[in-house]
């Protein structure tokens, strides 16, 4: 088990919540540390996870049960966090940026370890 794969995950989902710290701070014009734990905003810290654990396990073990597993957690994670609610949590495009840091990062921590 490559363990920097799994801990790649919990660093692309800080740097998903401290993005959306520094976001939230500049468009408020002063430091609002109740950002960084904030659902929804950009990117989404839902689809950072789900998609960043689905990369990690692909890349770790390959296609196998576990594979299916969390390509299904993530399927639901992404649908949830965009379905449409009295109040939406994340747009499309937020979702989006939330995937691509989610692989991203897991992707950059798979080469350089």
């Amino acid at each position: 088990m490559n363990e920097y794969l799994y801990w790649s995950v919990i660093v692309a989902w800080f740097i998903a919540q401290t993005t959306k710290l520094l976001i939230g701070s500049l468009r408020s014009q002063s430091f609002q540390p109740g950002q960084f734990c904030r659902t929804g905003g950009l990117p989404s810290g839902h689809a950072t996870i789900a998609i960043g654990i689905l990369t990690a396990v692909a890349l770790d073990q390959g296609v196998t049960p576990l594979f299916y597993v969390t390509l299904a957690f993530g399927a639901i994670v992404i649908h949830d966090a965009m379905a449409p609610r009295i109040t939406r949590r994340h747009t499309p495009f937020q979702v989006a940026s939330g995937i691509i840091l989610g692989v991203g990062i897991v992707l950059l921590a798979y080469i350089v370890f």
